[in-house]
């Protein structure tokens, strides 16, 4: 064994491969193809956007806490998704995204409202939910794709250690 392959050898725990957030997109593992898709690209901008890398912080996001509303407050014009965050110390602080409407099918307002076009009416104005678990009897045509359930913590603690995989979020932790 020449001293390259030694050292690859002994360093092969510790090498990790970063994936970029274009070929997740390429690869449609990002966008609204499906239940599954849509709650990790949820869950892939409120690590980006909003900052929230622990699973406890994920766990406090709700649908009261996302709120969708125009600009300037006017019917018109692009769109602001807002998320209202309170710390440790009980300090509210609010985080405001604009629309992208140059990008509508990788824009977070547009995903968040076709995620609440897809969820029940009972649990949108829910305290303690945001994300939900996918209906299993789903197909894309379907009126609503999550039930009235929370996704389960493995789940979510499962798809954020892969989002904390990618070369994008790993730059702003």
């Amino acid at each position: 064994m020449n001293i390259l392959a030694k050292v690859l050898y002994l360093f092969t725990d510790v090498i990790v491969t970063r994936v970029e957030e274009e070929y997740l997109w390429e690869s449609k593992q990002l966008g609204a193809y499906s239940p599954h898709t849509l709650i990790n690209t949820l869950m892939y901008f409120n690590t980006k956007y909003f900052l929230r890398f622990s699973l406890g912080e994920h766990e406090k996001l709700s649908f009261q806490r996302l709120t969708i509303n125009w600009k300037f407050g006017l019917k018109k014009g692009p769109k602001i998704l807002r998320m209202l965050i309170m710390d440790d110390s009980m300090k509210l602080t609010k985080i405001e995204l604009e629309e992208d409407v140059n990008h509508p099918l990788r824009c977070p307002v547009k995903l968040y409202e076709f995620y609440m076009s897809k969820c029940p009416d009972t649990v949108k104005n829910s305290y303690d939910l945001l994300y939900l678990a996918p209906e299993h009897s789903c197909v894309p045509e379907s009126p609503i794709w999550f039930s009235n359930t929370k996704l389960d913590t493995n789940s979510v603690s499962r798809t954020l250690n892969r989002i904390k995989m990618v070369k994008e979020i790993v730059s702003i932790m």
